[in-house]
């Protein structure tokens, strides 16, 4: 072997030799986990009632939930999920009590809630351990079983999140702590066929397909605030429509009458530019629904799992509407971040629970 093939292999082990020496002498750093801090729930004031936006006229609502809410049950379920959760204090939990009741309101409006707070939920999963007080706060509301039903595995559910924003932000004045209790908001765009239903069909037939059709049937303020959902919803669509068309309408838009209400413009960027819905609607948002995540470092909750709130044997178990559920009676475990379980507005039967 020649003799400077020799050296150079020396001087390459020397080498090697030498590195390895000097990495065993650079102490190893530690991966310490990122310190989510929560948020101080006792900063704020809760809302009177449910918090609802002005333009809806909830106040029967509002009473006949509170009036359906027997005090003994929220005494002893507020002692159980403390007891059960004790990394949840008592003035975070009357906020997420507050979500559930906008979220159980939520369901004598829509056909279809899916549930997207693993906390909220948490507290439902306790408040059906009183299967008999519980099942009687559903019928003193609905007249009907609110329905819980676990289920393995969550799915994708981003159109279904975004028809949850759209109705939450036009039902509700947001609070400081919205998004960190239900994930980021306005996240994903409306898909195009709950667009399209909005353009082609009519009051009744929209009712039908995405609202709780019994629950309007047998209240009247129920039944007002729906067709004010869907009389928004027409004119945001169309306006939406009539842009996309070149007309002038709102081809401006920082004249366009709704760009001051998120939910609003989630019609506008849906048809116009779906791609860059999150860039559009971001400099539009409250501060309350921003970038921030949740108390559990959740993103947006863009997976559920799908409850059909009608009941089946009702309709033909008829679950059209743009959403992408597994349809049916099915709901998930919370145990998955972003994820969560069903809810359905008027599925009849009983619960004892999960």
């Amino acid at each position: 072997m020649p003799i400077l093939l020799v050296i150079i292999i020396v001087i390459i082990i020397i080498t090697l030799w030498i590195s390895g020496m000097n990495k065993a002498k650079v102490p190893q750093r530690k991966y310490t986990k990122p310190v989510i801090k929560k948020p101080d729930y006792a900063s704020e004031s809760l809302p009177a009632g449910l918090g609802m936006r002005p333009e809806f006229d909830s106040r029967e609502m509002e009473q006949r939930l509170e009036k359906a809410l027997d005090p003994g049950l929220l005494e002893r379920l507020k002692e159980r999920v403390l007891k059960e959760h004790p990394e949840m204090g008592l003035v975070e939990y009357e906020w997420k009590l507050l979500e559930l009741k906008r979220y159980f309101a939520m369901n004598a409006i829509l056909r279809q809630v899916p549930m997207f707070s693993e906390s909220v939920d948490q507290i439902w999963h306790e408040m059906l351990m009183f299967t008999r007080e519980y099942q009687l706060f559903c019928d003193s509301f609905l007249s009907t079983m609110i329905h819980h039903a676990p289920h393995s595995q969550p799915q994708p559910m981003k159109g279904e999140r975004a028809w949850f924003d759209w109705n939450y932000g036009h039902l509700f004045e947001l609070t400081p702590f919205s998004n960190e209790i239900w994930g980021r908001f306005y996240a994903f765009p409306l898909e195009p066929e709950r667009m399209e239903q909005f353009r082609r069909l009519n009051e009744e037939e929209l009712v039908e397909r995405l609202f709780n059709r019994r629950a309007a049937e047998q209240f009247p303020d129920i039944k007002t605030a729906i067709y004010a959902l869907i009389e928004q919803a027409k004119s945001q669509v169309d306006a939406a429509f009539e842009s996309s068309q070149g007309q002038d309408r709102y081809a401006n838009t920082q004249s366009m009458n709704f760009m001051g209400n998120a939910a609003g413009a989630m019609f506008f960027y849906s048809m116009l530019d779906p791609m860059g819905f999150q860039g559009n609607m971001q400099p539009l948002l409250p501060y309350e629904t921003g970038s921030r995540q949740d108390g559990s470092g959740c993103s947006a909750g863009g997976s559920a799992c799908g409850s059909d709130s009608n009941d089946t044997t009702d309709n033909g178990g008829d679950n059209s509407g743009g959403s992408s559920d597994g349809g049916g009676n099915s709901g998930c475990s919370s145990s998955n971040c972003g994820s969560g379980c069903s809810g359905g507005g008027s599925s009849c039967g009983g619960s004892s629970g999960d």
